[in-house]
């Protein structure tokens, strides 16, 4: 079981594992308004930012870590919620000591209505997600990870632990011989328990759904595992597997006939424009992805009279339907159409991105 030792630096509150003390008392994690500057000796990365959290990937020297900043939340939050790092270190303790593999972590901090969790980088290790790129994962078949993956899986619910989405990006993989060592590494949505109840451990693993890189082989093998000492449940789970990846199959073509009309209609998000000789659509300014595009630019585009170093235009001979496939691959991190511009009475004409 990991200790912590308490390190006051920079005007932050810090719980250290021992072997790193010195690195938040007097080295680059005592000053985080210089850790987050890129020098010759480190490097500092925005990895994701979201609305409650941002997440950095930290280089110092040869050493790697994730530091994760929970932004200041309002006066309600903080009362009931408590310090987002404390709840993860509390997480990470209590799986390590129900005898789940985690990775432990670094450090937490505060510093007013801000705190920290800080992990480092084990060294010849890789997620989950990165190794199922790939056919072989470490030289294993894809299938038999997946199964043993799957084995892990019910091993963790077993003990009292629940991660509600399985997501592989948040699990470490490594072989050893002929021996395969999984790891948690994020506790923020951690949930523990004496016992873990079948809808919660149906609904975590009906999640996996959830993830591209996955194939329907994948999933198969990751349930034959999950439920390989216990085959009373095989039927139950496959059951609920085959009938949730139903539904969100249904309701993804569902979503791409919406947005396929969505974006060849007048409405909130997207307009009409037509002039003597062209006619189409524009994503309008206030979209609340924060992309957009003027009606008189679109305007400018048709007539030849626009900057085109702003923008990225693609000739189509069926310009309409390109442009509604575009918006629909939008859902799939695919780039953002602004316009679709068609020449009065034809079907040919361009799709409009930024450059």
């Amino acid at each position: 079981m990991s200790s912590y030792v308490p390190v006051s630096s920079g005007g932050v509150r810090w719980k250290v594992l021992p072997d790193l003390r010195l690195l938040f008392e007097f080295g680059a994690f005592s000053n985080l308004e210089k850790l987050l500057r890129t020098t010759e000796v480190q490097r500092a990365e925005v990895v994701r930012d979201l609305r409650d959290t941002r997440l950095y990937e930290i280089t110092v020297v040869d050493l790697i870590f994730y530091f994760k900043v929970y932004k200041p939340r309002g006066v309600l939050g903080r009362l009931f919620g408590g310090s987002g790092a404390e709840r993860e270190l509390e997480n990470c303790l209590g799986a390590m000591r129900r005898g789940v593999q985690v990775v432990p972590l670094t450090a937490v901090g505060e510093k007013g209505a801000e705190s920290f969790v800080v992990s480092q980088v084990l060294d010849g290790w890789t997620t989950l997600e990165e190794s199922l790129l790939y056919e072989d994962v470490q030289g294993r078949p894809r299938r038999g990870m997946m199964f043993q993956f799957g084995v892990w899986a019910r091993q963790i619910h077993d003990a009292g632990v629940l991660q509600p989405d399985i997501d592989p990006a948040h699990i470490l993989v490594k072989t050893w011989g002929d021996e395969v060592e999984f790891r948690l590494m994020d506790f923020e949505s951690m949930q523990l328990g004496k016992t873990i109840p079948e809808a919660k451990r149906m609904a975590a693993v009906a999640r996996l759904n959830d993830f591209p890189k996955l194939t329907r082989t994948d999933r198969v093998r990751f349930l034959d595992g999950y439920v390989h000492k216990y085959p009373e449940e095989s039927r139950a789970f496959k059951e609920m597997n085959e009938k949730v990846l139903k539904a969100r199959t249904e309701q993804s073509e569902r979503k791409t006939v919406r947005m396929a009309l969505d974006c060849v209609q007048e409405s909130e998000r997207f307009g009409l424009f037509a002039t003597e000789k062209h006619l189409g659509y524009f994503r309008r300014p206030r979209d609340a992805n924060g992309a957009g595009i003027e009606v008189d630019e679109v305007v400018r585009i048709s007539e030849g009279r626009c900057d085109r170093a702003r923008w990225r235009i693609v000739e189509s001979p069926h310009a309409l339907y390109d442009w509604k496939q575009a918006n629909v691959l939008v859902r799939d991190g695919g780039p953002t159409p602004l316009a679709v511009i068609v020449e009065a009475g034809r079907e040919n004409g361009v799709v409009v991105y930024r450059a």
